[in-house]
């Protein structure tokens, strides 16, 4: 029988991804120990959803509706001449029962086109932690990490 392995999202990082100009951490935590539900909430266009659709692209590498607006902020899209490109920073630190922990740093990018703005992603990197340092081990293979501590059937619930 396989065991199953409880993952603990601890921390958001965004950097100039959609309605986050600038650095922006967000730490997530359970007031009960082993609740497993964190809300966020907020006044309309606070951003909700951009954090949300920043730890889907972070963890998957899509979003179900990523063409519809550029993944860098608008401040820094509007200003794109044809050719020029803007990049975010996204990063996701999270456990798993066993206690290891990842941290997942994925960079998307909006080029300006003659079509318009374009967004591409970059493949994930991860770390893991060890004494408070994180490095970047190349024994651990981001998509397996993923595959094993977030199956892509849980994307619809994130």
């Amino acid at each position: 029988m396989k065991k199953s392995v409880a993952i603990t999202i601890h921390q958001l990082s965004i950097s100039q991804f959609r309605r986050f100009r600038e650095n922006h951490t967000f730490e997530f935590t359970t007031p009960n120990e082993g609740s497993g539900f964190t809300s966020v909430t907020g006044m309309g266009a606070s951003g909700k959803t951009t954090i949300v659709d920043a730890l889907r692209l972070c963890l998957y590498g899509k979003l179900e509706f990523d063409h519809l607006q550029p993944y860098v902020t608008h401040e820094l899209v509007d200003d794109l001449e044809i050719g020029e490109t803007e990049s975010a920073e996204l990063s996701v630190v999270l456990s798993d029962t066993n206690g290891a922990q990842y941290r997942i740093n994925r960079t998307v990018r909006t080029v300006m086109t003659s079509r318009g703005a374009e967004n591409d992603i970059e493949d994930a990197s991860i770390e893991t932690t060890e004494d408070g340092e994180w490095t970047c081990n190349p024994a651990y293979s981001t998509e397996e990490i993923l595959n094993r501590t977030l199956p892509e059937v849980l994307e619809p619930v994130i």
